[in-house]
């Protein structure tokens, strides 16, 4: 866990912290570095025809660029992510940016719309906001980790950032937690959901 994430635990109280498998997609690096790919094939392709090889290896050389580029990307965006229960909201940490939330801010239980698992659905969106602010101000506020410090705008046409996603074992000690600060939770979920790729481990 990084210090900033270390330091919201201490700024909370009963705070626990779990480590989830889940796989965050992020439709706006794929859909980016698909159209760039696909605009160097049809580059290649016309390099070929035209028997240009000094282009046909610059467009080689790109694509394997951009291949290596998505990978670490997308690898980049589905490591292990952190979801931290304290009784002043929740808090979920990733690679790419840290979302909090109070409780009250959290609508319902529903199947997150990028993957389909469980997930938290927010009553109304995070600003951009530093953490300890959210938290002192019970305001839900996000931070995006590639821009360092700095606070960023979220203007983006999806929905991922409105949502905590959680893990397919209801009976787990996250679940158990989730309904310890929301008893009267809705539940906008599949009667039953596999358990797999999803285990929650306790880290305090």
């Amino acid at each position: 866990m990084r210090k900033d994430d270390q330091q919201y635990m201490q700024q909370m109280t009963a705070a626990q912290s779990y480590s989830i498998g889940v796989q965050t997609r992020l439709p706006i690096l794929f859909m980016f570095f698909s159209g760039v790919a696909i605009q160097q094939i049809v580059s290649l392709v016309n390099a070929a025809q035209q028997h240009d090889m000094r282009h046909v290896w610059i467009d080689v050389g790109v694509l394997l660029l951009i291949f290596l580029c998505g990978v670490y990307f997308w690898v980049f965006s589905i490591r292990r992510q952190q979801v931290i229960i304290a009784n002043e909201g929740i808090i979920y940490v990733t690679d790419m940016y840290t979302l909090y939330t109070p409780w009250e801010n959290i609508l319902r239980a529903t199947s997150s719309p990028y993957g389909g698992l469980p997930a938290l659905q927010l009553r109304t969106s995070a600003e951009a906001l530093p953490i300890e602010q959210g938290i002192r101000e019970r305001r839900a506020a996000i931070k995006m980790r590639l821009r360092g410090r700095r606070s960023v705008k979220i203007q983006s046409r999806y929905e991922v950032y409105n949502y905590i996603p959680l893990t397919n074992n209801r009976e787990g000690g996250l679940w158990q937690d989730v309904r310890r600060h929301l008893p009267d939770l809705e539940m906008n979920l599949p009667a039953t959901q596999p358990v797999k790729q999803s285990i929650s481990t306790r880290i305090f």
